[in-house]
């Protein structure tokens, strides 16, 4: 099976399904991820600071650096209203738009984004690169599984990705669809800190919880998670509610996506 994720920023991955990706690979699955943004928000510098890290935890997992790329694109903040992503989906569909950092897309480890390998240059930072750049990938790709974030994920980031795939109809052409939420409403309580499962998040209502997908972690599994997630340093040392470990849990949650809830989605 050929499997796709795609993160919004480095440590997304590992949080959201690094018992699954870890288990699949050992199976002999093909694993592949795709993040959307450098995770700049603090600067080149610290983006590949990140790219390092997430580069070490994926291997911890089974993930070949080959099987790791990049859309190139910038990490400005979490709500709607600072969110890159966000502000990318609803501008004209030509118009260039620009982060503190760059006016282009580049790859914080000084590679080839998504853009440079489908065209043989970077980008300038604009919705109808982004949306045929994401396009191209996954048709390129032909993945069996796709995961990506979930469209009541309260990142702007993460609910735009959904944004971009929907636009592109890209679930059509997927056998298998699996969301999953990271920001689930209020990140000091949720996920709970003190339990060994998920709780419903505040913004998911009950009917939706009943149907999500739980994959039980066996205890060597989650041990290898939280292994993976002890390299992101850059982001355990700003940590200090807990958010990040929250996420190893004995259960990793997703929900499916079907024809039905793709149409009730408003966002």
């Amino acid at each position: 099976m050929k499997v796709l994720l795609i993160a919004p920023h480095q440590d997304d991955e590992v949080l959201a399904a690094g018992g699954l990706m870890h288990r699949m690979q050992k199976n002999g699955d093909h694993v592949s991820v795709l993040f959307a943004t450098n995770g700049d928000y603090h600067g080149p510098e610290v983006a590949l600071l990140r790219y390092y890290e997430s580069y070490k935890a994926l291997n911890h997992l089974g993930i070949r650096k080959d099987n790791i790329f990049y859309l190139g694109y910038g990490d400005t903040g979490m709500r709607d209203s600072h969110s890159f992503l966000r502000k990318l989906q609803f501008a004209d569909k030509e118009f260039p738009l620009a982060t503190p950092f760059s006016i282009k897309t580049y790859h914080p480890g000084m590679e080839l984004t998504v853009h440079a390998l489908r065209t043989g240059e970077e980008s300038l930072l604009n919705h109808e690169e982004f949306l045929a750049d994401l396009t191209w990938f996954i048709h390129q790709y032909r993945p069996d599984l796709l995961i990506f974030p979930h469209p009541k994920d309260q990142h702007g980031d993460h609910a735009a990705i959904f944004a971009f795939l929907k636009e592109a109809n890209i679930f059509a052409h997927i056998p298998i669809c699996l969301t999953y939420i990271i920001h689930g409403g209020n990140d000091m309580t949720w996920p709970p800190r003190d339990q060994a499962t998920f709780l419903c998040p505040p913004v998911i209502t009950a009917n939706i919880w009943e149907k999500r997908i739980s994959v039980a972690l066996t205890n060597a599994e989650m041990q290898r998670k939280i292994q993976a997630l002890q390299f992101f340093e850059s982001q355990i040392s700003a940590d200090a509610t807990g958010f990040l470990k929250s996420f190893c849990k004995q259960e990793e949650v997703f929900f499916l996506l079907t024809k039905d809830n793709i149409s009730q989605q408003n966002r």
